[in-house]
């Protein structure tokens, strides 16, 4: 029996085309990140999960930025430009939800409408599809779901775009939160072969 997913297109694949490349754990961490070794030229999409994330501080975001040396240096230039859609449980209206558009620092992965709590049980999980890290002469394309308890003990949802309009070739990603460390969590790189 073989397991069917929807890969980075939209088309039904195979698991088996689906390669987990490295899985990471936080306890207690500044960063967690993917390096050269691993976002190669081997793959054009690959996917970043991330479960149980848990964070030091209160009231912060889980962001992520991309190095093209191998993480020397990490581009935080206002050149992320975002879409992403978030609402919560505690809206007053069913039908609410809003969104935050501009050219960020960095990708907010969770946190964006609603910021992250840090006591117990307030922890995020989600994905993030990547397409065109190692393409110089194609823009990058993020694509992103998260869910996540926040500060206000509300239920959250954020979803949405970036997209990185610069000739970089990404071989780096960094994960980390606007303040303070990751107390725990489970990242995962995979790369998809197409």
């Amino acid at each position: 029996m073989s397991i069917i997913t929807t890969n980075a297109r939209g088309l039904a694949a195979d698991a088996k085309d689906i390669v987990l490349l490295s899985s990471q754990t936080a306890s207690n961490d500044a960063s967690i990140a993917f390096n050269n070794t691993l976002i190669t030229d081997t793959y054009d999409t690959y996917l970043l999960t991330f479960r149980d994330v848990d964070t030091a501080n209160d009231d912060v975001t889980l962001q992520l930025v991309v190095s093209d040396d191998n993480g020397s240096s990490y581009h935080t230039g206002s050149s992320y430009k975002r879409v992403t859609g978030f609402g919560n449980h505690g809206h007053s209206n069913d039908s609410s939800m809003d969104k935050k558009t501009q050219a960020a620092n960095q990708i907010v992965l969770a946190g964006a409408g609603l910021a992250l709590g840090s006591v117990d049980k307030e922890t995020a999980a989600g994905h993030m599809w990547m397409y065109n890290l190692r393409k110089s002469d194609r823009g990058k394309c993020f694509f992103l779901s998260s869910t996540y308890e926040g500060t206000t003990e509300k239920g959250a949802l954020n979803f949405g775009s970036v997209y990185l309009d610069l000739d970089l070739v990404v071989n780096n990603i960094r994960v980390d939160a606007s303040s303070g460390n990751l107390s725990e969590g489970t990242f995962s790189l995979y790369g998809l072969r197409e």
